[in-house]
């Protein structure tokens, strides 16, 4: 809510800036009155105020410090260890030897002696017991995690310390020593079944911290179920979980989609006096929102804000979390019955509202907050204000935009980097650069520096006006006056360039990234792979695939269909069918779309029999297929010339109550013309509502294919009378057939219709 970029500021002097800018202009050729004007002043602007800060810290080079040296062990930890290891066994003599040593028995001292004994895990043990019954206190979890890191190291573990649970002096230390051990191996699981074992076996009670930590690391490794058993054997038995694994549960059955369970449970805890964290609370609501509950939502927190401390900072979170989830009725609601139990609305909280207003679209209604936050005697800050003029920038309301601007100016607030990169990005998206450079000439003149957020909104502007080239040459300044991009503007240049056709540039660009250290992401792979399928390069399509898995990127459904239909292409049906195996190895959800993209794409590819194998998979999935599924099929029954497949299919379509779409129907038509049986087109025709030019065109090449010129001569009369457009080809083969046939006044007719038509058009 509160991610603004903090501004920069220049290192370099204003000579050297002015020096840089007369050197870049001079560097741009071009006329001012070009196309290009534009680039160069935007360039200008942009190289002028590039600071040495603004270098990526990926690729500074950390400076690692030089590992301690090894400190020498003190006098008390030698002569510590030194008795204990000429020790044979540990007995009352031992403890008499080590209390006439008289040293100060502190944390550093008991654990280097732990660590030097490690060879002698038995004695280590005894010795950990030993200090801490002579302290009179349980040792600090440090120490804790010493000694259990010691022990695991034996494979006896587990028998020292059971041996140890038969005194019952050190019963509470055997337990939370076990524990902690099977925790520290990822084996909560395995520890929750000792914790059992103890129970069962007649010994005490295990102490509460043993619950506590078991709890809070089957929360940790997702084990909820038995979290969930742990927490109710502990409210048996009078203890009480800490607030913190408690808070770790809720949210962690908030994270696995089960907010069911977790409400009833934070409705049990409020009954035993526990109260969640406001983060617990931000989780709750929006799981319960995504699960169409903020009636229920709004009941918990509610009740929990109402019992809490009256702390504003818990009642924003909370309205943050009903406006993120889009519930701002309930945002609101919950701000004003907040005044009635004491707590105070600040900024933040009206800030929360705004942010909810301008992320559902709502941004007439955000502009109107400000004047509630005045009202209420809170003063809008730059926020407030940032938020406004972004959700205005998104709409490409710039009027609106620029009154807001304008206001904030004039109520005091002064514009930060964040504010201008909102404006320029709203000019900069409708493809109006020159006032984008406008206001990137201002922001510069307050002495504000551009941060690479800036300079990606504005080679993102050029990529998108269409002037690649322009951004590539800027791109290329920038670097040279000390900018250090990152991955993000990497990938801006690599889609813009992508889309221009530059496919060469594109790839020149990927291979720099590379070799300067920059790791390139998903998206960048995906931009430049559907550029090369969409352009025809399929082999490096694949290619760009196979690199992307070579470094682990897992693709979605998307990437997969993309290279699907490119090996369908190019006949490498196997390597098709295999990919739709990883697909489903890799657990990607096949839904409806995903199955009639490749149903498509096999039969574009005239495979039938790879299509109906993936249709009967996809019912067997429980798919039905609609509309979109059957006029695929049928598409591709017809082009292979089956018509009499395709035809029943079409009925079959209907009896199942899916209505024929305008493809369904000009498909057929085609088809049935293209084998001659014309008398089944027209019946199709009849039967349509709405027709466009392919169905027209489609019947009158059957007609004339047929020889039935007069009917194909009275259908397009019909059409040219109605200004129902027909392709030429059509047109130009009735006229040719009329002629062949000698039908002399109809060709005058056909050609005084086409004339008038024509007329009337002009």
């Amino acid at each position: 809510m509160r991610s603004v970029a903090r501004t920069l500021r220049p290192t370099i002097s204003i000579k050297s800036i002015v020096h840089s800018a007369k050197t870049l202009q001079d560097s741009l050729p071009g006329n001012p009155d070009s196309e290009s004007h534009c680039f160069q002043i935007l360039a200008t602007l942009c190289c002028t105020r590039i600071s040495k800060n603004n270098m990526s810290e990926d690729r500074v080079p950390k400076q690692t410090p030089n590992p301690a040296s090894a400190f020498p062990l003190s006098r008390n930890v030698r002569s510590a260890l030194h008795l204990l290891r000429k020790c044979q066994r540990w007995d009352h003599e031992t403890e008499a030897e080590l209390h006439k040593l008289g040293f100060p028995l502190t944390y550093e001292f008991i654990r280097l002696v732990l660590i030097n004994l490690h060879e002698n895990v038995n004695m280590a043990l005894k010795f950990f017991v030993w200090t801490e019954q002579w302290h009179g206190q349980v040792h600090f979890l440090p120490l804790y995690q010493t000694m259990v890191e010691i022990l695991v190291k034996a494979n006896n573990f587990e028998d020292l310390l059971w041996e140890m649970l038969e005194n019952s002096n050190l019963f509470n230390t055997a337990v939370m020593l076990l524990i902690e051990c099977y925790v520290f191996m990822r084996c909560p699981v395995k520890a929750f079944e000792e914790l059992k074992r103890i129970k069962n076996s007649g010994f005490n009670r295990p102490p509460q911290n043993a619950y506590n930590v078991l709890f809070t690391s089957l929360v940790r490794e997702v084990f909820l179920s038995e979290a969930k058993e742990i927490y109710t054997e502990m409210l048996v038995d009078g203890m009480k979980p800490s607030v913190f694994a408690l808070d770790s549960l809720l949210i962690a059955l908030c994270d696995h989609r089960k907010a069911e369970d977790a409400a009833i449970m934070l409705e049990d805890m409020e009954i035993q006096g526990f109260f969640p964290s406001s983060t617990c609370c931000a989780v709750l609501i929006r799981e319960l929102c995504r699960g169409m509950q903020g009636d229920r939502a709004y009941c918990i927190v509610s009740g929990i804000l109402k019992r809490k401390c009256r702390k504003t900072r818990s009642l924003n979170i909370c309205v943050y979390a009903f406006c993120k989830a889009g519930q701002l009725e309930k945002a609101e609601m919950l701000m004003e019955e907040s005044l009635n139990w004491g707590y105070v609305l600040d900024t933040v909280t009206y800030n929360s509202l705004i942010a909810g207003f301008c992320w559902t679209g709502r941004v007439e209604e955000s502009r109107l907050i400000l004047d509630r936050i005045m009202e209420a005697g809170c003063v809008p800050d730059v926020i407030s204000y940032n938020t406004v003029i972004a959700g205005y920038s998104k709409k490409g309301m710039l009027s609106h935009l620029l009154n807001i601007f304008n206001e904030m100016m004039l109520n005091g607030i002064s514009p930060d980097v964040c504010s201008y990169n909102c404006v320029i990005h709203g000019f900069s998206k409708v493809g109006k650069l020159e006032e984008a450079n406008k206001f990137l000439q201002d922001m510069m003149a307050k002495d504000l520096v551009p941060c690479a957020t800036t300079y990606n909104i504005i080679l993102n502007g050029l990529c998108k006006s269409g002037k690649a080239s322009d951004a590539l040459k800027l791109f290329r300044k920038l670097k040279g006056l000390h900018f250090s991009p990152k991955i993000e503007t990497y990938n801006i240049l690599i889609d813009g360039l992508c889309k221009a056709g530059k496919l060469d540039d594109s790839h020149r660009i990927l291979k720099e990234a590379g070799e300067l250290g920059y790791v390139p992401t998903l998206i960048t792979y995906t931009t430049v792979m559907t550029c090369c399928f969409r352009s025809g390069k399929l082999e490096q399509g694949l290619q760009v695939f196979s690199e992307m898995k070579s470094k682990g990127y897992v693709g979605d459904a998307f990437i997969y269909c993309t290279v699907i239909s490119g090996l369908s292409k190019l006949g490498k049906f196997q390597e098709a069918c295999a990919c739709i195996g990883h697909m489903l190895i890799r657990g990607i959800v096949f839904d409806l779309v995903i199955y009639n993209s490749i149903l498509n794409t096999f039969c574009k590819a005239g495979e039938l029999e790879r299509t109906f194998h993936l249709l009967y998979d996809m019912e067997s999935r429980g798919w039905i297929g609609d509309v979109y599924t059957n006029t695929i099929l049928i598409n591709g029954l017809c082009k292979a010339g089956d018509m009499d497949t395709a035809y029943r299919h079409f009925t079959a379509m209907i009896r199942k109550g899916c209505v024929p779409n305008l493809v369904t129907y000009n498909a057929l038509i085609a088809g049935f013309c293209k084998v001659g049986k014309v008398d089944i087109a027209i019946d199709l025709f009849k039967m349509m509502e709405e027709k466009d030019r392919i169905t027209y065109t489609s019947l009158l090449h059957g007609l004339c294919k047929a020889g039935r010129v007069l009917n194909a001569y009275n259908l397009l009369l019909s059409c040219l009378k109605s200004h129902i457009s027909v392709c030429d080809s059509a047109i130009g083969l009735v006229h040719a057939m009329l002629c062949n046939s000698r039908n002399y006044r109809e060709v005058r007719q056909l050609k005084y219709v086409i004339q008038m038509t024509k007329i009337l058009q002009e």
